[in-house]
Formats: C-alpha cells, sequence, structure tokens
C-alpha cells in the first residue's frame, strides 16, 4: 500500500506532463518571400513579409495554417506551403556581424563583409562549434559567428 501512495502522485504528474506537453520545432522559409500573418487567414493583417531562409518556431497546425514565433518572440502565422522543415536556417539575432571566409577571426572578410540584424541564412556546416558555415539565397557561403545568430530548436512547453 505505501508503495502505492508513492507512485500515484508520479504516475499523476507523468500524466499531466504527456497531457499538457506541447512540443514544438524549428521551420524555415522555403519561398523566396513569405507573408505572416496576425491571423490564420489571408484576409487578415500581415505581420511581417520574411525572404527565404528565415527561421521560425512552430507552436500550433490549424489546418493549411501554421502559428510560430520569431525570434523577437513574436507570434505569426504562415502558410503551411511556405515552409519545410527540410533546411537548417538561422537569422543573425545581434545588430551587425562579420562575414569570414573560414571559422575563425583569422580568416579573412567575405566579399559581403558585414550582414545587419534580421539577415536570415541557410545554416550548412558547424564546425568548429562556435562557427556557422552559411548560404545566402543566391547560393553564396560565408562563415558567422554562431552566437551572433538564432536557430530554432526543439521546444517542449508545458501548457496548463
Amino acid at each position: 500500500m505505501e508503495l502505492l501512495s508513492r507512485a500515484i502522485p508520479t504516475l499523476l504528474v507523468f500524466v499531466v506532463l504527456t497531457v499538457f506537453c506541447v512540443q514544438s520545432h524549428g521551420l524555415c522559409i522555403s519561398s523566396y518571400q513569405a507573408k505572416l500573418y496576425r491571423e490564420a487567414t489571408s484576409d487578415s493583417q500581415v505581420s511581417w513579409v520574411v525572404g527565404r531562409y528565415m527561421p521560425l518556431v512552430e507552436v500550433e497546425r490549424k489546418k493549411n495554417w501554421i502559428k510560430t514565433l520569431d525570434l523577437d518572440g513574436e507570434t505569426h502565422w504562415v502558410r503551411s506551403s511556405d515552409v519545410t522543415t527540410r533546411l537548417r536556417c538561422v537569422v543573425v539575432r545581434v545588430q551587425s556581424s562579420l562575414l569570414r571566409k573560414g571559422p575563425g577571426q583569422n580568416y579573412p572578410l567575405a566579399e559581403i563583409q558585414k550582414v545587419n540584424k534580421y539577415m536570415a541564412f541557410k545554416r550548412n556546416e558547424a564546425e568548429p562549434e562556435d562557427w556557422y558555415q552559411v548560404e545566402d539565397e543566391s547560393g553564396g557561403q560565408y562563415w558567422i559567428l554562431a552566437h551572433h545568430v538564432w536557430k530554432p530548436n526543439k521546444l517542449n512547453r508545458i501548457g496548463f
């Protein structure tokens, strides 16, 4: 009986977490330009127009619409046809960042030397761990400091 009385609270916590845990995962804009909306309808106000490779975090689905969060924590709805989970994307989260030809401060600056906040890239490689190799939508490849970008991660949120 004592074992059962200790097991019931543990089982209850497990059930509550299973029922109320919402898994979120990263998405990337796959179209060259996508409109993000305030509500899950194209008649709604456009909240942001973003380019290819903009990362978002999925938090909910409603038919052909996905409710997302951006790097600033703002909520938007996007058409499911405008996003993919097959790409890894990042966006500059600091005011500006330098792009390099290799993974380190010793490498020369790239042709495009500096990018500003909200510039999105496809992420290719991450070696060493503090640098990302990224690609812009025209195919240019660069290296950027990992802590200068935001990438959507798989999130587990508990909601009540």
